[in-house]
Protein backbone atom coordinates (compact mmCIF):
# COMPACT_ATOMS: atom_id res chain seq x y z
CA UNK A 1 0.00 0.00 0.00
CA UNK A 2 1.62 3.07 -0.73
CA UNK A 3 1.37 6.84 -0.10
CA UNK A 4 -1.09 7.82 -2.83
CA UNK A 5 -3.78 4.89 -1.74
CA UNK A 6 -3.05 6.28 1.97
CA UNK A 7 -3.96 9.78 0.62
CA UNK A 8 -6.49 8.37 -1.17
CA UNK A 9 -8.57 7.10 2.21
CA UNK A 10 -7.85 9.98 4.00
CA UNK A 11 -9.14 11.93 1.27
CA UNK A 12 -12.61 9.18 0.99
CA UNK A 13 -12.86 9.51 5.15
CA UNK A 14 -12.50 13.61 5.76
CA UNK A 15 -15.20 13.67 3.21
CA UNK A 16 -17.01 11.11 5.27
CA UNK A 17 -16.13 13.02 8.59
CA UNK A 18 -17.11 16.30 6.89
CA UNK A 19 -20.73 14.95 5.43
CA UNK A 20 -21.15 13.52 8.80
CA UNK A 21 -20.66 17.28 10.52
CA UNK A 22 -22.70 18.64 8.17
CA UNK A 23 -25.59 16.44 8.69
CA UNK A 24 -25.82 17.22 12.34
CA UNK A 25 -25.37 20.44 12.13
CA UNK A 26 -28.66 20.30 10.02
CA UNK A 27 -30.16 18.57 12.89
CA UNK A 28 -29.15 20.76 15.50
CA UNK A 29 -30.64 23.97 13.60
CA UNK A 30 -33.99 22.22 13.12
CA UNK A 31 -34.11 21.69 16.86
CA UNK A 32 -33.05 24.79 17.39
CA UNK A 33 -35.71 26.59 14.98
CA UNK A 34 -38.46 24.27 16.35
CA UNK A 35 -37.65 26.00 19.96
CA UNK A 36 -37.83 29.58 19.04
CA UNK A 37 -41.38 28.16 17.23
CA UNK A 38 -42.46 26.79 19.89
CA UNK A 39 -41.52 30.19 21.79
CA UNK A 40 -43.15 32.00 19.60
CA UNK A 41 -46.06 30.28 19.70
CA UNK A 42 -46.43 30.22 23.25
CA UNK A 43 -45.66 33.94 23.50
CA UNK A 44 -48.65 34.84 21.00
CA UNK A 45 -51.21 32.67 23.17
CA UNK A 46 -50.10 34.39 26.01
CA UNK A 47 -50.42 37.92 23.98
CA UNK A 48 -53.78 36.79 22.94
CA UNK A 49 -54.83 36.12 26.38
CA UNK A 50 -53.71 39.00 27.44
CA UNK A 51 -55.41 40.92 24.68
CA UNK A 52 -58.79 39.00 25.96
CA UNK A 53 -58.57 40.21 29.75
CA UNK A 54 -57.61 43.76 28.74
CA UNK A 55 -60.98 43.53 26.32
CA UNK A 56 -62.94 42.24 29.21
CA UNK A 57 -61.30 45.27 31.76
CA UNK A 58 -62.25 47.83 28.84
CA UNK A 59 -66.29 46.71 28.95
CA UNK A 60 -66.34 46.64 32.16
CA UNK A 61 -65.12 50.21 32.61
CA UNK A 62 -67.35 51.17 29.83
CA UNK A 63 -70.06 49.45 31.56
CA UNK A 64 -69.54 50.91 34.95
CA UNK A 65 -69.36 54.36 33.34
CA UNK A 66 -72.64 54.10 31.68
CA UNK A 67 -74.22 53.59 35.13
CA UNK A 68 -72.08 55.89 36.85
CA UNK A 69 -70.99 58.30 34.95
CA UNK A 70 -67.06 59.00 35.31
CA UNK A 71 -64.27 57.66 33.66
CA UNK A 72 -62.53 55.22 35.58
CA UNK A 73 -59.10 56.94 37.22
CA UNK A 74 -57.14 55.06 34.44
CA UNK A 75 -58.83 56.91 31.78
CA UNK A 76 -58.46 60.37 33.90
CA UNK A 77 -54.49 60.16 33.17
CA UNK A 78 -54.06 58.08 35.91
CA UNK A 79 -53.70 59.70 38.83
CA UNK A 80 -55.24 59.43 42.03
CA UNK A 81 -54.97 61.39 44.71
CA UNK A 82 -57.04 63.80 46.96
CA UNK A 83 -57.10 66.37 44.41
CA UNK A 84 -58.67 64.07 41.80
CA UNK A 85 -62.24 65.19 41.26
CA UNK A 86 -64.79 67.98 40.70
CA UNK A 87 -62.12 70.54 41.83
CA UNK A 88 -59.68 69.12 39.37
CA UNK A 89 -61.76 68.83 37.12
CA UNK A 90 -64.09 65.86 35.88
CA UNK A 91 -65.66 63.89 32.63
CA UNK A 92 -69.08 65.24 31.35
CA UNK A 93 -71.48 62.27 30.07
CA UNK A 94 -70.14 62.88 26.55
CA UNK A 95 -66.24 62.09 27.66
CA UNK A 96 -65.36 65.81 27.87
CA UNK A 97 -63.45 66.96 30.69
CA UNK A 98 -65.14 70.12 32.58
CA UNK A 99 -62.56 72.00 34.71
CA UNK A 100 -64.48 74.61 36.86
CA UNK A 101 -63.40 78.25 37.60
CA UNK A 102 -61.28 79.16 40.90
CA UNK A 103 -64.93 80.09 41.98
CA UNK A 104 -67.43 77.42 41.70
CA UNK A 105 -64.59 74.93 42.48
CA UNK A 106 -64.78 73.36 45.93
CA UNK A 107 -62.59 71.25 48.30
CA UNK A 108 -62.72 67.43 48.06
Amino acid sequence: MGLETIALYAIIAGAGVTAYGQIQQGKAAEAQAKAEQEILNQNAVLKEREAAAELERSRAAAERFEREGEAPVEQRGGRSHPLDGPACGHFTSRGEVHFPQPETARDP
